[in-house]
């Protein structure tokens, strides 16, 4: 390992080249980091140097990297592990001083910027830049160099980045003479600016990536298991394999027209705990990093997996799009209960369904008894604690027979009886105490009445038909001769229970 601290004129003007691996993040500085860095800068540029002192240096961390082999001819090439959001913020800063240049018609000064610290020349493609980005990031910043931004990247935090810093330039020289507070901030970004530039040899890049993760912006869960799942790739093979596999599987995560979009790292716990295994949140990466060693399978074939169950998993956050209408609007219930501690059991038996080892009408039993379970453990005032857990175990005893053994171990977890249920339901306030479980009891109660011809649920509100206030009127004074002496009390008692509920369409007339 070298370690040397370089200013930014030496790390960018050597003509090496610094290439941001699949395994890194996106771009994900925002206004706040920005503004941390032009406030250091603007205090540099602002102070009065005498001209026998040295200009005080101010050190803005590592950066880690790695030598690539690199053809003759090339530029040295390098895989940045570490500091990309500080190197890849430098190169924006830069760009936005060479525009705000132009405008000031200082090109000599503007031409310096481009050709020494943004681009080599004499070069072609990709090998024409001097810090290359992964490929979320990696247009919108060759658009930041060449000055022509399209329009599909305005929204990118690097780009706003760009316009932050052009902004800010152009008011610190609208304060003195253009030309010399330009070449200022120039001096003061390219030689008081250093960075300790740390050269591994011979080192696993991601193991030296997963150790400086305490540091900077944490990476999440996913962005972990992505990148290891990428360092099991060899580097000129990690593009076909991001296009190939990794780019399909990830959007299938992405906001849609109906849905928002989905977290990954939630996903990848149910994944491994779909066998029945528990694993904690904060170990998720660990316990994918051994439960792949132990599986043997390829990244490609890892991938493909996770594609799998990932659409099972879209299943669960978005009910709708199951392509059977009963299985959907059973698991549009689940989803009603807000038991996502249960996706995993559900993965495993959605698996199930698809593997043609579990009947479309025994998966619909399934779903409605741990719809019961769940429902009438809440109205009965019973702990959801363990849930979390007994979700997990109760996989393991699915076995051959997975409706009967799975109603077997919700009995034994305490599923109260008809009897129980009813005598607690009666007086339960479900409007207040359980909103969604209300919506839901309510549609089962229209879909038992009317199986045949039930109405489109969507369009229907819940309406109390003892109104939640009663008021000084004509309608309230009826409302309380009909209710008694106590009226009240007897409002209070059972304005929000089941059976002073209904669902209808017209609501606002109603009210």
């Amino acid at each position: 390992m070298e370690a040397n601290a370089h200013t930014i004129r030496k790390i960018l003007h050597s003509g090496d080249q610094y290439l941001i691996p699949f395994f890194q993040r996106n771009y994900k500085w925002s206004r706040q980091h920005w503004e941390r860095l032009r406030t250091d800068i603007w205090v540099l540029a602002n102070e009065e140097v005498p001209s026998h002192a040295t200009a005080n240096i101010h050190f803005l961390g590592p950066m880690v990297c790695t030598a690539i082999h690199t053809v003759p001819g090339q530029p040295p090439a390098y895989q940045l592990i570490d500091g990309q959001q500080r190197l890849t913020t430098l190169t924006v800063l830069l760009a936005a001083l060479r525009d705000v240049s132009r405008e000031k018609g200082e090109e000599k000064l503007a031409n310096k910027i481009h050709d020494d610290c943004l681009v080599h020349r004499n070069e072609e493609d990709l090998q024409r830049y001097k810090v290359v980005p992964r490929i979320g990031d990696r247009d919108a910043l060759i658009g930041v160099i060449e000055g022509d931004v399209a329009e599909e990247f305005r929204r990118y935090s690097l780009v706003q980045a760009w316009k932050f810093f052009q902004q800010h330039i152009r008011r610190f020289v609208a304060k003195g003479d253009p030309a010399q507070r330009l070449q200022r901030l120039f001096s003061v970004i390219a030689d008081q600016l250093s960075l300790v530039v740390i050269t591994l040899n011979s080192e696993n890049p991601y193991e030296i990536f997963e150790s400086l993760n305490s540091t900077g912006l944490p990476l999440a869960e996913a962005d972990l298991i992505r990148n290891y799942l990428f360092m099991q790739i060899d580097l000129d093979k990690q593009q076909q394999f991001h296009d190939a596999h990794w780019k399909p599987y990830e959007k299938m995560f992405d906001q849609t027209a109906d849905y928002p979009a989905v977290n990954p790292t939630l996903f990848y716990r149910n994944y491994l705990m779909r066998g029945g295994s528990y694993a904690r949140a904060k170990t998720t990466f660990l316990e994918f990093k051994q439960q792949h060693t132990d599986s043997g399978l390829t990244p490609q074939q890892c991938v493909d997996d996770l594609r799998r169950y990932a659409k099972f998993e879209l299943y669960l956050r978005r009910p709708a799009t199951h392509p059977d209408a009963d299985i959907a609007r059973s698991l549009a219930e689940i989803d009603l209960l807000e038991i996502t501690t249960a996706h995993p059991l559900l993965l495993n038996l959605l698996q199930r369904h698809d593997r043609s080892e579990l009947s479309s009408q025994a998966l619909l039993n399934c779903l409605a008894d741990l719809s019961s379970f769940v429902l009438r453990r809440s109205i009965c005032g019973e702990s959801t604690r363990a849930y979390g857990r007994w979700f997990v175990e109760a996989i393991k005893t699915l076995r051959d027979d997975p409706v009967e053994n799975l109603r077997g171990y919700w009995a034994n977890r305490g599923w109260p009886d008809d009897a129980a249920f009813s005598s607690r339901l009666i007086e339960f306030p479900v409007y207040r105490r359980e909103s969604k479980k209300c919506r839901l009891m309510l549609d089962r109660l229209e879909f038992a009445a009317n199986p045949k011809e039930s109405p489109d649920a969507s369009q229907l509100t819940i309406e109390h038909v003892m109104p939640q206030s009663v008021s000084d009127s004509p309608n309230g004074h009826a409302w309380q001769k009909m209710l008694g002496d106590d009226w009240q009390e007897v409002h209070d008692r059972w304005l929000h229970t089941i059976g002073n509920l209904s669902l209808t369409g017209y609501n606002l007339p109603l009210g």
